[in-house]
């Protein structure tokens, strides 16, 4: 599991950020076992509708690179949350709410073993 900070007011991310999304991206497509969940967030500041649109737009634009990449779209679950709460007021603790956690998994479902007697 890992975090993808966006900087405020933003849903696409800096190059340097975007060019490792795509090389995880480009390694996870070749691993077709493995899953990958997207949970989109803004930090509370704002109108709460337009912070669930651009929790949208996030989680959105890193499912469009990881497409890119090569990850068939069937194996992508997203949810856009909207806002999440900060620990504090402080510019550091609304920095860590704007992001999309990015987690990969197995799917056991598909690899259900029948026992025979």
């Amino acid at each position: 599991a890992m975090d993808i900070l966006f900087r405020t007011d933003e849903s696409v991310l800096a190059d340097t950020t975007g060019d490792r999304l795509a090389g995880l991206g480009r390694t996870v497509a070749d691993m077709s076992d493995v899953q990958v969940q997207l949970d989109g967030f803004a930090d509370e500041r704002g109108d709460e509708t337009y912070n669930h649109q651009l929790s949208e737009q996030r989680v959105a634009f890193v499912r469009d690179q990881l497409i890119a990449a090569g990850i068939h779209p069937s194996r992508i679950r997203t949810t856009a949350h909207g806002e999440s709460p900060a620990q504090d007021e402080s510019v550091d603790s609304y920095a860590l709410e704007r992001r999309v956690s990015l987690t990969l998994y197995i799917d056991d479902a598909h690899s259900v073993a029948q026992i025979v007697d």
